[in-house]
Parts: C-alpha cells; sequence; structure tokens
C-alpha cells in the first residue's frame, strides 16, 4: 500500500494525481462520469500506457474496441476516441479512473511506443473528414454497460470478432474509392461479386430477387411473397427490456420493400389489398405487444406507402377516402398516425359531397364500421363525425354543421365540440345554453368534459365584461378541488377586474384551514352564484391538503404560515420518490428553499432528513439525488461560519453508513480530495 508522504511527493509531479471528483463532473458531466465508473470497474481498460508525463493511450472495450487517450492541458483533463462520441466520453474516464487505480496500487504504467497503432487511429479520428463526423450522438445510443448490445440479439458473438478481425486487418489503410474499384471490374465480374454477396447475405438476395420479379413482369409471385412475408412477420412476438434494453423486434423491410416495387409498378390496387391485410394483422401482433410501441411505429412507416398507393389506385376519390376513414377508425394502436399524406391531397367537391353523404347514412343507420354496432357514446362515432365535419366543409355544406353537432352532442356528449363552432361564430348565448344542458346531461360521468364546459363559460363571460361569474366559476372549482394554480388564476381574474379580492381571500383561507365553504347573501361571500350543478359537499368540514396550504401561503410569501403548517403537518406530507429514488423534495423542498435566508437551521433540518431518508434507500439513484441536499447544506453552513459543523455531519454521514462503497465515493465528490486519496 502507498505511503502518504510518497503520495503527497506524487502529487506534485504527476498532473493527474491532483485531479478530484468534482473536477471530473465539471469536465463530463456526472451521467458520463458515472458511465465511466461502470467501463473501469468491469475491466473494460486495456494496454494502459503513458505517452510523457501528461497522456495516457489505452485500449477501450465496449461493443467494440477503442483506442482511448486522455491527457491533462492546461491542468483540465481532455479526452480523444475512436467511438462515435470522439471527445470527452465515458471511454476516456475509463481510462483516467483506471490509471489512478495504478497510482494507488503502486503499478507501473509503461511509457508508449512511438509506432503503437493506437497514435496512428487516433490521429485519423480526430483529423477525420467533416462527413464522417457524427453529430448529435448521444452516449446512451452506443454499447451499453451491461454488454448487451442490439435490440435484436442479431449481433452474435461471432459477428463481434469478424468485425474486430476486419478492423485490425484494415486499420490504417485509408479509404477505398469504392466507385472506382467497380467501375474497373469486367461486367463477369461484376456479375460474379454480386452473386457472391446475394449468397453471402439474405437482404441481398431478397433484394435481387424482388427486383427480378418486377423486371420479368411476375407480380403473381411476388404478390404471393409479400402475402406470406406479411403473415410471417405479423406472427412473431414483439417485447422489449427497456432496462436491460434487450429484446425483438419484427422485421417490416422486406414487405415494405416488396410493397414499394409493387407500387412503382404501377400495381397501386394490389398494394391497397397487401395493405389492408398488414393493417389487420398487425393491429393483433401490436395489440400484444410489450415493446415501447416500436412494432406500432414500423407498421406506421411501412403504411405511409399503403396510403401512397390508395391515392394511386382505380377507385373512385369517395371510395379512397372511406377505406380511409375506415382505417382510422378500426385503428386501436396509432397505425395510422401518417394518415396526413392521403389527406394533404386535394379532393373534388363531388368526392368530399359523397363522402358526406355516405358517412351521413352509416351514423343514422347505427353503423360505424360496416359489420359493427354503433355504441350510443362510442369514441367511433366521434372520430366519424368529425370526418362528417370535415366532409360537409370540404363540400361548401357549412350551414349544415351547426345542426349536425346539436344532434350528435345529445347522442355522444361532444357538447365541447358544438361549444367551440358556436363561439366561433359568435353566438354566445347559444354556447351558453348548451354549456347548461351538457353540464347537466353529464354530470359526474365525464369530469374532463364538464371541466372544459365550464372553462368555455368563464371565456363567455369575460368577453362580456362579467369577470365576477367568471371568477365565480374558478371558486367554485378551488372549493371542489383545491390548488395553488386555480388560486393564482382566481387572483388573476379579480385583481383590476373587481373589487373585494381581500374578502375573498379570506373565505378562501377560512376554506383551507377549517373546510367552511362561504355563505352566499348580503354582506357574505362577494362573487354570484353560477347556477351550475356541483359535487356534493362533504357533510363535516375539512382543511384542504397540508401541501396546497404551504404552496398558497409561500405564494403570497408568508414564509411563517408556510413553516408553521409544514412543522404541525408533516406527518401527513407525503415524500414521494422516482424510480430508484431519482428524485426527492417536492414541497419539502420548497419550504427548505423559502426558509433558507430567515431560518437556516430549519432549512438544514429539512435537507438532512431528506438526505436520511435518500441513503436509507441504499440505491445508487438514492444516493446521486442526495447530493443537491449536501451540497446545500454545505453551503449554507459555510456562508454562515459553520464549516466545522459541515465537516462533523458529513463526518457522521461517513460512519453510519461505512459499508454503502458508492455512496462513500459519492461523498469523496463533495470533500474536494484528490482521487488518489478516495
Amino acid at each position: 500500500m502507498m505511503s502518504i508522504a510518497w503520495t503527497y511527493g506524487m502529487i506534485k509531479k504527476n498532473p493527474f494525481a491532483v485531479l478530484t471528483w468534482q473536477d471530473l463532473e465539471s469536465w463530463v458531466g456526472s451521467k458520463t462520469l458515472y458511465r465511466g465508473k461502470a467501463y473501469q470497474k468491469s475491466s473494460a481498460v486495456q494496454d494502459l500506457a503513458a505517452a510523457g508525463k501528461a497522456r495516457l493511450i489505452a485500449w477501450v472495450q465496449g461493443m467494440k474496441r477503442y483506442a482511448t487517450e486522455v491527457e491533462i492541458i492546461g491542468g483540465e483533463p481532455s479526452s480523444g476516441c475512436t467511438c462515435p462520441v470522439g471527445i470527452d466520453c465515458k471511454h476516456g474516464v475509463a481510462v483516467l479512473l483506471e490509471y489512478i487505480e495504478a497510482l494507488k496500487q503502486n503499478k507501473d504504467v509503461p511509457q508508449i511506443n512511438p509506432e503503437d497503432p493506437r497514435l496512428k487511429l487516433l490521429d485519423e479520428a480526430l483529423e477525420g473528414d467533416e462527413d464522417d463526423f457524427v453529430e448529435e450522438y448521444d452516449e446512451d445510443d452506443g454499447d451499453d454497460d451491461d454488454g448487451i448490445y442490439d435490440i435484436n440479439n442479431q449481433y452474435s458473438n461471432k459477428s463481434r470478432q469478424q468485425e474486430e478481425k476486419s478492423q485490425k486487418q484494415h486499420s490504417g489503410s485509408g479509404r477505398v474509392n469504392l466507385r472506382g474499384y467497380l467501375r474497373n471490374k469486367s461486367k463477369e465480374d461484376l456479375i460474379a461479386l454480386v452473386e457472391e454477396l446475394a449468397t453471402a447475405h439474405a437482404e441481398v438476395r431478397q433484394d435481387l430477387w424482388i427486383r427480378g420479379s418486377v423486371a420479368a413482369g411476375q407480380f403473381k409471385d411476388l404478390i404471393q411473397y409479400v402475402r406470406k412475408e406479411i403473415d410471417s412477420v405479423t406472427e412473431e412476438e414483439a417485447w422489449y427490456d427497456r432496462w436491460r434494453q434487450q429484446g425483438f423486434l419484427p422485421d417490416y423491410s422486406g414487405v415494405r420493400d416488396g410493397l414499394r416495387e409493387l407500387l412503382d409498378a404501377g400495381r397501386a390496387d394490389d398494394v391497397v389489398s397487401l395493405g389492408r391485410r398488414l393493417f389487420r394483422k398487425a393491429q393483433e401482433q401490436v395489440g400484444i405487444s410489450h415493446d415501447d410501441g416500436e412494432t406500432a411505429a414500423e407498421v406506421a412507416d411501412t403504411m405511409k406507402i399503403v396510403y401512397q398507393a390508395l391515392l394511386e389506385c382505380s377507385l373512385s376519390d369517395t371510395e379512397k377516402m372511406e377505406i380511409a376513414v375506415d382505417l382510422e377508425l378500426e385503428d386501436e394502436s396509432e397505425l395510422c398516425s401518417e394518415s396526413e399524406i392521403f389527406w394533404k391531397h386535394s379532393f373534388a367537391l363531388d368526392a368530399w359531397n359523397g363522402l358526406a353523404d355516405r358517412l351521413l347514412g352509416r351514423l343514422e343507420g347505427g353503423s360505424v364500421v360496416p359489420g359493427r354496432t354503433l355504441s350510443e357514446y362510442g369514441y367511433k362515432r366521434r372520430i366519424l363525425s368529425n370526418h362528417v365535419i370535415q366532409a360537409l366543409r370540404k363540400a361548401g355544406r357549412e350551414p349544415e354543421i351547426i345542426p349536425f353537432c346539436e344532434k350528435e352532442a345529445e347522442k355522444d356528449g361532444s357538447y365541447e365540440r358544438l361549444v367551440d363552432l358556436l363561439m366561433k361564430k359568435g353566438r354566445f348565448a347559444e354556447a351558453e345554453a348548451w354549456i347548461r344542458r351538457g353540464i347537466a346531461a353529464i354530470g359526474e360521468k365525464w369530469p374532463g368534459i364538464e371541466s372544459a364546459l365550464r372553462k368555455r363559460l368563464g371565456e363567455i363571460k369575460i368577453k362580456q365584461g362579467d369577470w365576477a361569474f367568471a371568477a365565480a366559476l374558478i371558486a367554485e372549482d378551488f372549493f371542489d378541488r383545491p390548488s395553488l394554480n386555480l388560486y393564482k388564476e382566481l387572483k388573476q381574474k379579480t385583481s383590476g377586474h373587481i373589487k373585494g379580492w381581500k374578502n375573498i381571500r379570506e373565505a378562501l383561507r377560512e376554506f383551507l384551514d377549517k373546510g367552511n365553504r362561504p355563505q352566499y347573501g348580503p354582506g357574505g361571500w362577494p362573487l354570484p352564484e353560477t347556477g351550475l350543478e356541483r359535487e356534493e359537499e362533504e357533510k363535516t368540514p375539512q382543511p384542504a391538503r397540508a401541501e396546497v396550504r404551504i404552496e398558497i401561503a409561500l405564494f403570497e410569501r408568508e414564509i411563517d404560515r408556510a413553516l408553521s403548517i409544514y412543522k404541525a403537518e408533516i406527518k401527513s406530507i407525503h415524500t414521494y420518490w422516482g424510480w430508484g429514488g431519482a428524485w426527492a423534495g417536492g414541497i419539502h423542498e420548497e419550504v427548505a428553499r423559502a426558509v433558507a435566508k430567515r431560518y437556516p437551521d430549519e432549512a438544514i433540518a429539512i435537507w438532512k432528513r431528506l438526505v436520511k431518508e435518500l441513503v436509507a434507500q441504499t440505491k445508487p439513484a438514492a444516493y446521486r439525488s442526495a447530493v443537491p441536499y449536501l451540497k446545500k447544506i454545505k453551503g449554507l453552513l459555510e456562508r454562515t461560519g459553520r464549516k466545522s459543523e459541515w465537516d462533523l455531519f458529513l463526518n457522521a454521514v461517513r460512519v453510519e453508513n461505512a459499508r454503502k462503497r458508492k455512496l462513500l465515493e459519492i461523498l469523496d465528490g463533495l470533500t474536494n480530495r484528490p482521487l488518489i486519496e478516495s
């Protein structure tokens, strides 16, 4: 083990030995630093060598083997790498930490041979053409810390070994002029080369077969191939484990290639037929997949070809549009997200007229989709009625729209759509009547629609100059579901528009603290009754949640009141944690930040409690979430001349958690101690 005297002597001579965790975090950020530490601990750094006193060279094993260098420039670390990131990456962090570990163990680090191939690789990487630069590359897109590389598990050990072998054979050989190489080949040589590639690569063989079928006019075979490909790919199980970054995603490239070749050959009708088959079968596949929507996105991308074919097929424009509507009605997985390519096309007036009549007939007949029964309050009915409105508007039948929406509102609850149309026409009295009618009709069945209608009524009243009524609507919402946002909105609506904010504010505080709602009448609540149905009041008045009372007190800058509520209600205030303890704070952090200047000890006590709760989770993510609170404690104690108290607290945390190695590493980053002493 290295002696202290040797450590101090070395620090004076070695520019790497004086670096701290804070230096590294300032260099690459906490996320890259964390990943670099994981690489170093997994023995990813190989053949470490020094190039003088301030430069290191090593191989780092990730998805590929990267040549990486780290040097000290002006007292600060900097790195270059042959990975896609190129500079200041996790591989550079791993190399630096491996060197620090070697110093700790008093291991010799050899000087690099001037002929070492890594030097040339690094020079080429850092001086490469601009066309080879990878812009906006996210390190998360590269090799993963757990060694799982490819989502489809198609990047086998054998293929990795072949790629590494190829890299070694061709490193430093320069770029090949591919076009010039092919031009110098004879026709026979080119044929032989293509045949060789087709034999070795299934994708090439498949693409050539498709092209050959089209060239020979063998469309029946190609259609049969695409149909089989659809049936095969849609039967595959799609899954993805985000935490392990491992899974399997069906490959739709064969389907896309086949559909595109058919479309380019003028077989649009066949593409539409195959596309509907694809849509139906993919719908079933996506419905049982667990892949974060990846397969649905693949299918949607393929459906772009189908929509283009729908525009070019032999059907009438009205029939084309009805098929597009049907696809949207049947879509349960956003497979039609690219349908804009179809709807942005300009269709004739007669086509829109025909579509409007057909869809109106389907609504009147109770059939949204052929063979399906219409639910009275169906989501699909609203989709279909939206297309009716679009068709009527495009067909120049605007006067029919509002009467149609009045009928539909009573059937599917689409009052909000009707009210918006009436407001756009300036028919506010009718809009208000439908708002009241809608709220009475839907009751508590659809609270989202009720809330939207109340908001529209407030907008109408403001347009009419009735600010008191608009404020009364917000007040009713506040009494039903108190929140800081509603409090702010109510204050904004009253300030400068109506008198009585002081009385309103006192009534709100009475409600927040005791649960007593204001009474209407002379000398009482200054806002009018709205006449709208409201949630039934609780028989026993209850104070609002402590968090809401504290938030409003802080908003009004009533620091003492906020702190008093917080201390009295702290046991009822829940601390919300994210995944792995990656987030903490909430109202606790808001109170601490607000009282820090006036009551520093209260703020420190809150931050210490958050640190304790996070450390108790024994998760690295939770430890990292504790760092901001530790820094706040440190800063506040140092600003108030109590640095020794900080040292005692930090030492106590170390002693209490002496077995938590990752936590101790994080605490080292707060002390500004050199890495070699950590």
